[in-house]
């Protein structure tokens, strides 16, 4: 065929609806994470926890087995119980987000990726919301999925006395877990999304957690006030968290401010993400 015919011809073949494109870039960048061994090995001893509880669980519903062994039953599956997994677990999960999170964004922006990304059918919302995927799955295995899943062996073992007393543990661990993962999330795209080396994004990460629970601390000391676990990211869906469970609030309940604070973290955390990853690059 003589080369001026072969004139260009657009793509005439089928394609995939638009809601589903974030779903590549969730699909390879889950596959990018687990291809380290350090973090997979990281993320199957997370469930340590977990596991604990369960074997708790199980001991706690058998008082024979106990008495067999001659030992007393000095715990109870009760609010406190589930409080405390959600507590210790989420303290996992944030210690994994520091290693796995920086990966997400900041390579792209590193290396020049993002416009490669932006210039095909791909909208910004769809670019993030792939991203943003992959911590909320990462998140709810660690979280959400394994607490429910006690929720629910303790409301088969615990019987229907349990399960009419405790039934709302459910909503209070679902609404905690997510809680926390749409927080964490935002806040480790925004990192990923400022901070281009992964390193140190993860340590920024870290400091946040570390140096906010130290600053609080020091205002408390110095000032004399409690009102320093407002610096703490723990501290402030523990005052949330507590709430939830129904549990005694602290002195000085602050969980109106903790509310209010953890709100203006999610939209200050998603409008730096915004305002990094854009279509169009500024280059001086």
């Amino acid at each position: 065929m003589a080369v001026y015919k072969q004139t260009y011809r657009g793509y005439e073949g089928p394609t995939t609806p638009e809601w589903s494109r974030a779903l590549i870039l969730y699909r390879y960048a889950l596959r990018a994470v687990f291809r380290s061994k350090l973090l997979l090995g990281f993320y199957l001893i997370c469930f340590v926890f977990p596991l604990v509880d369960l074997i708790a669980i199980y001991v706690a519903n058998h008082a024979s087995f106990l008495a067999g062994l001659g030992i007393r039953n000095f715990f109870a599956i009760n609010r406190s119980f589930f409080y405390s997994f959600v507590h210790y677990q989420c303290v996992f999960a944030f210690l994994y987000t520091a290693f796995a999170a920086p990966g997400l964004v900041a390579p792209d922006l590193a290396h020049g990726g993002l416009a490669l990304y932006l210039a095909r059918p791909l909208r910004r919302f769809e670019y993030l919301l792939g991203k943003i995927l992959v911590l909320v799955a990462l998140l709810s295995g660690l979280t959400r999925v394994p607490g429910l899943f006690l929720f629910a062996v303790q409301c088969v073992m615990g019987g229907a006395a349990w399960r009419s007393a405790n039934a709302w543990l459910g909503w209070s661990i679902f609404a905690a877990s997510w809680i926390w993962i749409i927080g964490l999330s935002l806040l480790a795209l925004a990192v990923s999304a400022w901070i281009k080396w992964r390193v140190v994004a993860g340590a920024a990460l870290l400091g946040i957690y570390f140096f906010g629970a130290g600053l609080g601390g020091a205002m408390d000391l110095v000032l004399n006030t409690q009102n320093g676990g407002l610096l703490d990211f723990m501290q402030l869906h523990l005052l949330v968290w507590s709430d939830l469970f129904r549990l005694a609030p602290p002195p000085l309940a602050l969980e109106r401010e903790a509310w209010a604070v953890l709100i203006v973290l999610a939209l200050g955390s998603l409008a730096l993400v915004l305002r990094r990853v854009r279509p169009l690059e500024v280059v001086r």
